[in-house]
């Protein structure tokens, strides 16, 4: 049930990346043997979920 999980019982998603907006977040946290292909697929990943 969307409406339970997001605490919003109006809530009706338009599409599903508006629905991954409200249920993910998305954190890159870099170490030492990141490279900069790492650190672009998590920037690619954020932007699709929204």
């Amino acid at each position: 049930d969307v409406q339970r999980v997001v605490s919003d019982s109006s809530y009706i998603p338009e599409d599903p990346r508006e629905l991954c907006g409200r249920l993910f977040t998305t954190c890159y946290m870099a170490s030492e043997n990141s490279s900069e292909d790492t650190r672009n697929r998590a920037k690619d990943l954020a932007t699709q979920i929204g």
